[in-house]
């Protein structure tokens, strides 16, 4: 009796662990069908990041977290000259520091500075005369000479180009020592100035003589012709000289010590 009681209580308790694991087992197969149909809010911990204590992660209402990549896009030169002009006027703005004024000095063209330098040129009257004498002068052989004679024309260049210089000194010292200025009988602090001119032929004549520049005074004037008169005849031109006269211009200067 005892041993067919114990069968059944057996038996029992295996039927009973039967039932117990089979409705577990189908517990767990359910599971899985019935999260996929759900809506159930589901939770991914980052395993990596997660650390104790601190706060939970945040919920999600989808099951993959996608990263979205920002594309940056090429400025053109339009917006950087854009950007560029607006930094400009940003730093314009903020400069404080205190711009130094500066002359603006005034510019003249070159054609007025060669104007203004040829104004403070000074010619002496015999420069004026020779100079007119070249423009005016003639396409045969003829040539012309200029130099001074006085006190302040010790300076005053010999005009023209004449290869003969004992020959203008002959007739500079003739000249001079004909030149009388004692019998004007005045004095002038400042120079006064006569410019006379001749020609002297192949043969030491003289011809064609004029007061080119006048004193305005008619002393002066004469001596300067009669010191030109007094020294005639002049000796003959060089022989071999090609020209068939020689034109000279004499400065005679009164007064005006250097």
């Amino acid at each position: 009796m005892n041993s067919s009681r114990g069968d059944k209580a057996f038996k029992l308790a295996i039927a009973v662990s039967i039932i117990f694991h089979t409705l577990i087992f189908g517990i767990i197969i359910k599971k899985p069908f019935s999260s996929t149909k759900s809506k159930k809010t589901v939770y991914y911990v980052d395993m990596m990041n997660f650390g104790g204590g601190g706060t939970p992660p945040q919920k999600s209402n989808s099951k993959k977290v996608v990263k979205q990549k920002t594309v940056t896009k090429k400025a053109s030169m339009k917006e950087l000259k854009a950007e560029s002009s607006k930094i400009k006027k940003k730093s314009s703005l903020t400069y404080s520091k205190p711009v130094k004024k500066v002359k603006k000095r005034r510019k003249i063209n070159r054609k007025k500075r060669v104007k203004l330098k040829k104004k403070k040129i000074v010619r002496s009257p015999l420069e004026e005369v020779f100079k007119n004498y070249k423009k005016k002068k003639s396409s045969d052989n003829s040539t012309g000479v200029g130099f001074g004679l006085g006190e302040g024309s010790g300076g005053s260049p010999l005009l023209g180009k004449f290869p003969y210089a004992y020959y203008i000194e002959l007739i500079k010292n003739r000249i001079a020592s004909n030149w009388i200025t004692g019998s004007v009988g005045l004095r002038f602090s400042d120079k006064i100035i006569v410019v006379v001119s001749f020609r002297i032929l192949k043969n030491g004549r003289v011809v064609d003589i004029n007061i080119e520049k006048s004193s305005g005074i008619n002393a002066l004037d004469t001596s300067a012709l009669r010191a030109v008169k007094y020294s005639i005849p002049l000796p003959p031109l060089p022989a071999t000289y090609g020209g068939k006269d020689l034109t000279v211009f004499i400065q005679f200067v009164y007064g005006g010590k250097k």
